[in-house]
């Protein structure tokens, strides 16, 4: 289920009150939140967490606190919308993109070096050619890389 305009979804609501899925579903048990066909309905749902989770009943300041997260959590979507903010998945599809450049990248490390080893004449002039090897290999890697939505 997904948010609506008037109601959240168990992990919105579980993302808010900062517990996981399975408390939500206790509170549930408990009758401490309720949800209709559609979801939770926010204002009532945000109202009856603040009561429990923080012993508020002044309303006025209940409020206040809705309005403060309702001002987050649009804020947060005009970051999406303006492309400031980037899902999780794409996070870690890229920096598993950049790790297995990392890995492919070193494992090429001993094929660049070992045809020139043999003929260097000290373990310095080794040493030396290791490093430029290697300095190649991080310069390849410090290069930005286009990433392009894979086609699925």
């Amino acid at each position: 289920m997904t948010d609506s305009l008037t109601h959240w979804s168990a992990e919105t609501v579980a993302d808010i009150l900062g517990v996981t899925r399975g408390r939500i579903s206790q509170l549930l048990d408990e009758g401490t939140l309720t949800r209709d066909a559609e979801g939770f309905e926010k204002d009532r749902t945000f109202r009856d967490a603040m009561i429990y989770y923080r012993g508020l009943t002044d309303i006025a300041a209940i409020k206040r606190l809705m309005l403060e997260k309702k001002t987050e959590l649009l804020q947060i979507e005009v970051d999406k919308a303006k492309g400031k903010v980037m899902q999780v998945e794409d996070v870690h599809r890229v920096w598993g993109d950049i790790v297995i450049r990392a890995r492919d990248a070193f494992r090429r490390l001993g094929s660049k070096v070992s045809p020139v080893l043999p003929y260097c004449r000290s373990e310095a002039e080794m040493q030396k050619k290791v490093e430029e090897a290697t300095d190649e290999i991080l310069n390849e890697l410090c290069r930005p890389v286009d990433y392009v939505e894979k086609a699925e």
